[in-house]
């Protein structure tokens, strides 16, 4: 008997063909049922495309399914932010997604780790993600701090500093910055 491992890849959204782009939409759908409607036509969650995707696949052993072998999924949308009226370039971390096969095996860490490298590879300051309550002792156990979040802003349709949804929470992680700079935060568009 051969075993499936789990390999990580990161792609520039560039090379994301189409046969790839709907393999990812697929595995967001069946991550995120209630973002079907969102995801079963884009990765832009809230109009925010990735600049890079890194991407877990089954590699050996029985490899076929209804996603073939992709079993994880982190989007790093690149974006210059504004904190304190300067600007802060950060990768956003959006649509972090695993398979319900491969849950509780440590994937989302790995996926995590490794987008930590490619933060840091491309010279960001640091990555930035948004959460809900439930979600943050996942993000803290791979490195995440908390930041206030009501000292964000972003770009709605009717409001050019709206604060962030209700609930949302903002963590970070450093890459190029040792700390999270202080001030008022705008996003300089929506939030991802």
């Amino acid at each position: 008997m051969v075993f499936a491992t789990v390999e990580l890849r990161v792609v520039a959204e560039c090379a994301i063909d189409a046969p790839l782009d709907r393999r990812i939409r697929a595995l967001l759908c069946a991550c995120f049922p209630a973002a079907h409607a969102v995801f079963s036509v884009t990765r832009a969650w809230h109009g925010s495309a990735p600049a890079w995707t890194v991407l877990a696949e089954r590699t050996g052993g029985d490899v076929v399914g209804p996603l073939g072998a992709l079993v994880g999924h982190v989007g790093v949308v690149e974006r210059s932010i504004r904190i304190a009226g300067q600007p802060f370039r950060v990768g956003g971390v959006q649509n972090v997604a695993v398979c319900a096969a491969q849950r509780g095996q440590g994937l989302a860490r790995r996926l995590m780790q490794r987008v930590q490298a490619l933060l840091r590879s491309e010279q960001y300051g640091a990555g930035l993600l948004f959460c809900t309550d439930d979600l943050v002792a996942v993000y803290e156990r791979c490195g995440w701090e908390l930041l206030d979040a009501t000292r964000f802003r972003r770009i709605t349709a009717e409001n050019p500093v709206a604060p962030l949804p209700a609930g949302s929470r903002a963590m970070w992680q450093p890459a190029g910055a040792t700390r999270w700079p202080p001030g008022e935060v705008h996003l300089q568009g929506g939030d991802w």
